[in-house]
């Protein structure tokens, strides 16, 4: 080497000696602390918070694990012990430790120390290193963690390796939704039940080999993942043509975010329980929509929920009727009331300025035109403009006039075909809908929304019925119609007269909580069948009335009414019912409000019996008048029937027409004491063949002024029994008592003898042609007074009414001596 050579080999040499120390000594010049710290991931390895200490347990079999290093210099120095069984490769950001089998029956351990820094400024890192020996117990999985999710519950297998059979596995909690199952080739099998909650189901499984202190555990976490859920409040934005901002509450069962968002004029920005959607002005003429995703979950367990944005346009304001003229110079009338500031298109080219209500224009030629109403209109009445409504062909869209009554808005409009839904709350300030729709007849659908936005609305009276008779072809009733009316209190006759429907759907009144009135709501309806639970949250029902008369009903469901604690008034409820075949038990359980029940079950032709105890809620009741009326099929009465009626006043009728009744239980009566009309009350039994003699012996029947045609035409009745009549003392007539019952051979002769105060027995045997025997009489002193010789002067009142009280009684013994004017 020449010395030029080795004069440049030397300032190199010195150059590099002259780096390296002041690398070593940067620390100390900066006077910047060293930092140490050691990390893993390794299952096996666990370091302390400090980062300083550590722990590495290899299994017998062997292995390797990951130390990271952290550090601020550049030179770090790792202590390595030498022993042969444990192998240390560093690099630039830490340490792998690896070993081998252990086949020795003694544990290995050693210490690894990693130190930073020079002198005093020193920071050292302890691992203690163990390897088990051979005969410890072994055990590891493939997997340590299971995830299930709804659009994958296969099962799943984890294979458990151990150096021996002898491993078992237990659970933490009960797994009701897992099943654990462990087979021959070391494998756990993991058959999950679906997740039917909102949370996520979790189940930490701890697999043991070996026991004691000598013990290998292993935990497997299995998740089953619930169906992401999220929900809006609301989920449904509606914008006016101006635009705005508005909130969306988001309750969600795991986390979410928002979807990408198509429309340019709707943003949206997501915090933490909420979305705030904000819409520019709308200058077009078209209504517009957005749908704004939102997407809950991870992976592959999501779901994309959507908000729907409408936006309105100017024409969506407008009031739009369509009328139909059928010939020329036809003046039409809008049905325009209450407070009227409006611009109406008539549709023939002539624009109005109207204030004034009711506003009219005649059109030149017939044809079909479309009335556009912008401005203030608060009312809807067409009640009165028999002409102009029935040119009204359809509803083109409600606007927004500041409608507060719909009362009678399209009644009489026969020839209307078709009503928009509330798209644009216009009945949001509407409180009244009573025969707003009545007489419709040609309306084909009801919107579902019509009344969504009806939640100030009090009165639905009429409001689809069609009490004029005509037939209707109104089909359907959309299931949730009144879902939003919760303010309603009158539903009276709503759906009268609609022939044509037939079901009443699920929960129709769940919502209307407030409701008083449901009297004539389906009568004269086609319905079949009603919901179980149709008044099941309406405890305010006060009357019935007519609720399901001259309907179609074929039965009637137990729990029907049994909530309805506070109604009061049952009357005409069933009647007419002509295929209804049963009354079922308990129907009017819990009803200890009711005071009126006539005609209850009026012609309820197939009715064959009626529930013991059927009445015993009922102890208000004051009238029960035809409450059986025309029950034809019926054959028995229940004893004690009638004695929750102690306050009942009126029978009359309550059989009546009854014809295949054969026989009547004792002491019917017996609790009613203020009972003061039992007129016809078994008129028409044509197979009433017996009569208890103490059917009438109860107080109140002392006072009935009305006790006409009690048996008139109960054709098989043979006999009736002393005493029959005695409790009638102050009965002042019995026309028609016994007419056309044909086979009545013998009454008794005292039958009136406590009846002193009668003065009509007009008809009363008329007809009675098997009649023999001496005609009733009372004896006076030991003499015969017959009813035709009764007169003050023998104690009794005077007959006034006589007239065919015994015509065709020609059996009678004294037939020849009774005066043609009772004959």
């Amino acid at each position: 080497m020449n010395k030029l050579t080795y004069i440049i080999i030397s300032i190199f040499a010195l150059l590099f000696v002259g780096c390296d120390n002041e690398g070593d000594k940067l620390a100390e010049i900066t006077g910047q602390a060293v930092s140490l710290s050691i990390s893993s991931t390794d299952t096996n390895v666990q370091i302390e918070n400090d980062g300083l200490k550590g722990t590495v347990v290899f299994k017998t079999a062997g292995g390797q694990s990951r130390i990271a290093v952290e550090t601020n210099q550049r030179v770090w120095i790792v202590d390595n012990p030498g022993n042969q069984w444990l192998k240390i490769e560093q690099d630039e950001t830490g340490l792998t430790l690896s070993v081998d089998v252990n086949s020795g029956e003694q544990a290995l351990n050693t210490s690894v120390t990693i130190t930073a820094g020079s002198g005093e400024n020193t920071v050292k890192a302890v691992l203690d290193v163990n390897q088990r020996a051979s005969g410890d117990p072994e055990l590891s999985l493939d997997q340590n963690k299971i995830v299930f999710t709804p659009k994958n519950l296969e099962p799943r297998k984890v294979k458990v390796n151990s150096n021996g059979e002898d491993w078992t596995f237990k659970t933490e909690t009960p797994s009701f939704w897992l099943l654990i199952e462990k087979e021959a080739d070391n494998t756990l099998v993991l058959t999950p039940d679906p997740n039917a909650t909102v949370m996520n189901d979790t189940l930490i499984i701890k697999i043991t080999a070996g026991y004691g202190k000598l013990a290998a555990t292993e935990e497997l976490v299995v998740i089953n993942e619930a169906i992401p859920v999220i929900l809006f409040q609301p989920d449904k934005l509606i914008f006016m043509n101006a635009g705005g901002t508005e909130t969306v509450l988001v309750a969600a069962n795991q986390a979410w975010q928002l979807g990408e968002i198509t429309e340019a004029w709707v943003k949206a920005v997501a915090g933490k329980d909420e979305i705030t959607v904000t819409v520019e002005k709308n200058t077009g003429d078209n209504q517009r929509s957005c749908r704004i995703p939102v997407i809950c979950g991870s992976n592959e367990n999501t779901t994309t929920a959507y908000i729907d944005v409408i936006q309105w346009s100017k024409e969506d304001d407008l009031l739009v009727l369509e009328y139909t003229t059928t010939s020329a110079n036809t003046p039409i009338t809008l049905p325009l009331q209450g407070t009227v500031n409006c611009t109406i298109d008539w549709g023939d080219g002539t624009t109005q300025e109207v204030t004034a209500v009711k506003p009219i224009h005649q059109y030149a030629q017939a044809g079909v035109y479309e009335v556009k109403i912008s401005g203030t209109v608060t009312a809807l009445s067409n009640t009165d403009l028999n002409a102009s409504a029935k040119l009204l062909t359809r509803v083109i869209n409600w606007g927004r006039t500041g409608l507060i009554s719909m009362e009678g808005a399209m009644e009489g409009c026969v020839n209307l075909i078709s009503i928009p839904g509330d798209d644009f709350q216009s009945f949001s300030e509407v409180t009244t809908f009573k025969s707003a729709f009545n007489k419709c007849i040609s309306l084909k659908e009801i919107p579902a929304n019509l009344l969504v936005n009806a939640s100030k609305s009090t009165n639905f009276r009429y409001i689809f019925a069609s009490v004029s008779g005509d037939k209707t072809v109104l089909k359907e009733i959309p299931a949730g119609l009144f879902d939003n009316c919760i303010n309603g209190e009158d539903f009276c006759g709503m759906f009268w007269g609609s022939t044509a429907i037939s079901v009443v759907p699920e929960g129709l009144f769940d919502r209307t909580k407030k409701a008083k009135d449901f009297s004539y709501v389906f009568y004269q309806s086609g319905i079949t069948t009603v919901p179980v639970k149709l008044f099941a949250n309406c405890t305010e029902i006060e009357t019935l009335t007519s609720a399901f008369a001259y309907t179609s009903l074929v039965q009637i469901p137990s729990s029907l009414i049994q909530g309805c604690t506070k109604v009061t008034d049952l009357s005409y409820l069933f009647q007419n019912c002509k295929q209804l075949k049963s009354i079922p038990q308990g129907l009017f359980e819990g009803l200890t409000a009711v005071t009126n029940c006539n005609y209850l079950f009026s012609n309820c032709e197939l009715i064959t019996t009626i529930p013991a105890g059927l009445f015993t809620p009922m102890t208000e009741v004051t009238s029960t008048s035809m409450i059986f009326n025309g029950c034809a099929s019926l054959t028995a009465i229940p004893e004690g029937l009638f004695d929750p009626f102690t306050k009942s006043t009126n029978f009359s009728g309550a059989f009546q027409n009854c014809a295949t009744l054969k026989t009547v239980p004792a002491g019917l009566f017996k609790n009613s004491p203020l009972v003061n009309n039992i007129g016809r009350v078994f008129n028409g039994c044509a197979q009433l063949e017996t009569v208890p003699g103490d059917i009438f012996n109860c107080p109140g029947v002392s006072k009935a002024n009305n006790s006409a045609s009690l048996f008139q035409n109960c054709t098989n009745l043979k006999s009736v029994p002393e005493g029959l009549l005695d409790s009638f003392t102050e009965a002042t007539g019995f026309a028609t008592l016994f007419s056309g019952c044909t086979s009545l051979a013998s009454v008794p002769v005292g039958l009136f003898d406590e009846c002193k105060k009668v003065n009509s027995f007009a008809n009363a045997f008329n007809g009675c042609t098997a009649l023999t025997g001496e005609s009733p009489y009372t004896l006076v002193e030991g003499v015969k007074v017959h009813l035709y010789e009764r007169s003050t002067e023998n104690g009794f009142k005077t007959p006034s009414t006589k007239t065919k009280c015994f015509f065709n009684c020609t059996g009678l013994s004294d037939y020849e001596l009774i005066p043609a004017a009772w004959k």
